[in-house]
């Protein structure tokens, strides 16, 4: 870039100053401006070049930036800048495209050993001191059909833990590719068929209009009575009473829920004292500050030589 020094702002509610000492430990030289309120924000804008931002940022003020060039997300997930809202044009988007996969692998997959071994019953029964093995027995991993929803970079590493456990791993994705660990990938087209099949359906997907409210009624329908839903990605892709009527009918046997339509989940939700559904407050990506300042400054140093970045957002697609 011409600019060899742009000036950068960093808004993460409550965490700004943690940011600040990791960007100056990474690069004491950095013109670096850090706001914690929308109001500081809206201030400034209009004489910054780069925005490192949480997603919660209103979408609104990224069009108050005469000077921006480049705004990189503090997460893998951008579709509060993009859906149902436009983003300004000439304005590079990029999202975090490391260190979640793993993560997520792992929850989904102790996630899926919790209700598979019944431990929550285990620990319930040990908790009385009730020596009494889990009711309906436990359930094997090895064979049972795990599908993934959006086979990228999180689908494709929950695709190689799933397949450590001897399950066969089959996808869906709007672009679909061959991974070495997902025996088919279906298209869009297929989703009928790929639901049918699934003992675990994995939804990994970004959230697009393309992708809202995809699992409903007719969905749940066409799968297997004793599948689970786990849901790692965006509440919106799942219509949440279609789902609650869903499990109360018995057309699933269950879900792992991480993402809502409202987060939090409102008190008065029937899924928090639903017995088959596990609850857990959008933790399933977490990820450091340090991952995300080091993913970050990296791709800073390949805007500062005009490189491409890495993550950049394909507005058209959502992703």
């Amino acid at each position: 870039m011409s600019d060899s020094r742009p000036v950068v702002l960093v808004y993460y509610p409550r965490r700004g100053e943690e940011y600040r000492s990791l960007l100056l430990e990474r690069d004491p030289t950095l013109s670096l401006r850090v706001c914690e309120t929308v109001e500081d924000v809206k201030a400034q804008i209009g004489q910054i070049d780069v925005l490192f931002t949480s997603v919660t940022l209103p979408p609104s003020l990224i069009h108050l930036g005469k000077r921006l060039r480049w705004v990189q997300a503090i997460g893998a997930g951008v579709d509060s800048f993009i859906y149902k809202t436009s983003f300004p044009k000439g304005i590079l988007l990029s999202r975090i495209t490391v260190s979640f996969g793993e993560r997520i692998a792992e929850y989904v997959m102790g996630y899926i050993l919790y209700v598979a071994q019944h431990i929550g019953e285990v620990v319930s029964n040990q908790t009385l001191r009730r020596w009494k093995a889990p009711e309906s027995g436990v359930s094997l991993l090895n064979g049972k059909v795990l599908g993934i929803m959006g086979v990228g970079a999180v689908g494709g590493t929950v695709a190689r833990a799933a397949d450590g456990f001897g399950m066969d791993v089959i996808g869906l994705d709007v672009l679909p590719r061959e991974l070495p660990t997902v025996r088919k990938t279906y298209s869009l087209d297929g989703l009928s068929e790929f639901l049918s099949q699934v003992h675990y359906l994995v939804i990994c997907l970004p959230l697009t209009r393309q992708t809202e409210g995809m699992l409903g009624r007719e969905q749940f329908a066409a799968m297997r009575g004793d599948a689970y839903v786990v849901n790692v990605a965006r509440g919106a892709i799942i219509k949440e009473k279609e789902l609650i009527r869903a499990l109360e009918e018995g057309l699933i046997k269950g879900a792992i829920l991480d993402v809502f339509e409202e987060e939090p989940l409102p008190s008065a939700s029937p899924l928090w004292t639903m017995k088959s559904v596990v609850v857990s407050p959008h933790i399933a990506g977490g990820a450091s500050p340090k991952e995300m300042v080091d993913f970050f400054v990296a791709n800073l140093e390949r805007f500062r030589r005009g490189e491409p970045l890495q993550g950049v957002v394909d507005l058209e697609r959502g992703f």
